[in-house]
């Protein structure tokens, strides 16, 4: 494997990714397809689902570029959905706040593997 596809691996963003999908993404698209408000426990359920994604996002940027990438496109998504569904204004600007958290990651991995603070190491088959 090249050394630059160790700096994209995608499977650190499985759990990012995951969260997501299950915790912001279908809450919303539910709510969207009923045309009811969101509000309650789903509205909670939303931004726990954010800031825990947001949070997997950053954690698993410290080994690969791909995880702020897809969790940036993904993002855009939630704010569609969010504008369908009448969300809050604190909702967008909590989608913001992440947003920008998971993006200064990009230049801080970026750093790292210039300084050579992070060298990724490929997966060898065990000896088992």
């Amino acid at each position: 494997m090249s050394n630059w596809m160790l700096h994209v691996r995608p499977k650190p963003a499985i759990p990012a990714v995951a969260v997501m999908f299950v915790a912001v993404l279908m809450p919303l698209m539910s709510t969207a397809s009923a045309g009811k408000p969101l509000g309650g426990f789903v509205l909670m359920f939303v931004v726990a689902g954010l800031l825990g994604s947001a949070a997997l996002a950053i954690g698993a940027g410290f080994c690969t570029f791909s995880v702020q990438v897809i969790w940036l496109l993904l993002a855009v998504w939630v704010y569609s959905l969010l504008q369908r569904v009448g969300a809050p204004a604190a909702l967008y600007y909590l989608l913001v706040a992440c947003a920008v958290a998971v993006a200064i990651m990009i230049p801080v991995q970026a750093w790292r593997v210039k300084t050579g603070a992070f060298v990724p190491e490929p997966a060898e088959a065990s000896d088992d």
